[in-house]
């Protein structure tokens, strides 16, 4: 099981502070992607850990999903209902 997340770019560095305080490292966030060409959200992939999870539950704008399975193609499934776009992945 693991946890593919996606965030509105402009609440990017909260989060990553958020997570960063918590333990988990910086640039959680990391992964671009795009609506009209420019980086409107972020993206992340990581193994299930519910203490990240606690924190990932508390950020503005956050989606996520915590399932088994392709992290790539579900990445994909939470961009595409965001209405952005990812480089490599659509």
């Amino acid at each position: 099981m693991s946890i593919v997340a996606l965030i509105p770019v402009a609440n990017m560095d909260a989060a990553n502070e958020a997570l960063a305080d918590a333990g988990f490292g910086a640039d959680n966030f990391s992964v671009p992607a795009y609506t009209a060409g420019a980086v409107s959200h972020m993206a992340l992939h990581m193994g299930a850990d519910d203490a990240f999870l606690a924190v990932l539950e508390t950020l503005d704008g956050v989606v996520f999903d915590l399932d088994d399975g392709d992290p790539r193609s579900r990445i994909a499934a939470l961009v595409e209902a965001q209405g952005a776009m990812m480089a490599g992945l659509m």
